[in-house]
């Protein structure tokens, strides 16, 4: 990798990993795009703040913080993002954060308070010099969205036990990934990723690149299939999934023969219906009623 400097010249940086984990915790404590909420939903891309770092977990009604999350943060949709770092030298960071990220969730969904959430944050916004309005505001998707409405959405996931659980590291083994995926594909309500934080370094330049290691587009399908309901394909949730499962290539080849297809005046363009599986057709109309189709007829 190379990096530029003042007079256009390239400088060479060469991967380095984390000295310490605190680094790692300082970066994502200020710069929250690090976690990469866009590779998270392409589709929906995540804009995410931070509520604060070491946030305190209770294991009894009414108890002080007996465990210590490295970063709370939430999501437009009020979701819950805890997120624990490690650097991919401990060797705890297969057996045992994991496990103590499950019981960090499950604490977090019993014993937190959505008040207590909002004053961790009016706290970290003081001490940070932040208005806590203009943090909120990052998440605004509207002129309807305000800081109460952005508290309810907290509130509801908690009581609905939806959380984002994230792993973040400088780099990953392939067991340690192995396990996050089955964790995310057993989950129906919450999230797990793995975030992979790799670090360049050359003459005084610095370069981070977070990548999410897995995907959880197809996570509302698993919700969806769960509560009775299914999520219809649209053109952007089909692209978007397909870019996940097949990479930018089908999605650039096929995404040709669709806008073919959109300037046809006797072709339609037709989306499945499956829970988990999207599909298109590419379809040609017979009559005058533009809703008829023949069987077989998809080119």
């Amino acid at each position: 990798m190379y990096g530029a400097i003042g007079d256009g010249s390239l400088v060479e940086l060469r991967e380095t990993l984390f000295d310490k984990e605190l680094d790692l915790q300082q970066f994502l404590s200020t710069h929250s795009g690090l976690l990469a909420g866009d590779q998270m939903n392409p589709a929906n891309p995540r804009r995410i703040v931070l509520v604060t770092a070491e946030a305190g977990i209770a294991i009894a009604q009414g108890g002080g913080s007996y465990f210590s999350l490295d970063h709370l943060f939430i999501d437009q949709d009020g979701i819950p993002t805890l997120v624990e770092v490690k650097r991919s030298t401990d060797t705890r960071l297969r057996r045992e954060v994991i496990g103590q990220m499950l019981e960090y969730a499950s604490n977090a969904c019993a014993f937190w308070g959505v008040e207590r959430l909002r004053l961790a944050f009016e706290h970290r916004c003081e001490k940070a010099g932040l208005d806590t309005g203009e943090e909120l505001q990052k998440l605004s998707t509207g002129p309807e969205d305000g800081s109460e409405g952005i508290w309810e959405k907290v509130a509801q996931n908690l009581r609905q036990e939806r959380l984002r659980l994230v792993f973040l590291a400088d780099k990953f083994q392939p067991e340690t990934q192995r396990v996050i995926e089955f964790m995310n594909r057993q989950m129906q309500l919450s999230e797990v990723y793995a975030v992979e934080v790799r670090q360049y370094v050359g003459l005084g330049l610095k370069t981070l690149v977070p990548r999410v290691l897995n995907s959880s587009v197809l996570q509302a399908d698993r919700r969806a299939a769960a509560t009775g309901s299914v999520e219809p394909w649209t053109r952007d949730r089909f692209y978007s999934d397909l870019l996940t499962r097949r990479g930018e290539q089908a999605v650039t080849v096929l995404r040709k023969v669709d806008e073919w297809g959109q300037a046809q005046p006797r072709v339609a363009t037709l989306f499945g219906e499956g829970k988990f599986d999207g599909s298109i057709q590419i379809t040609h109309k017979h009559g005058d009623d533009p809703s008829i189709y023949q069987p077989g007829d998809t080119v």
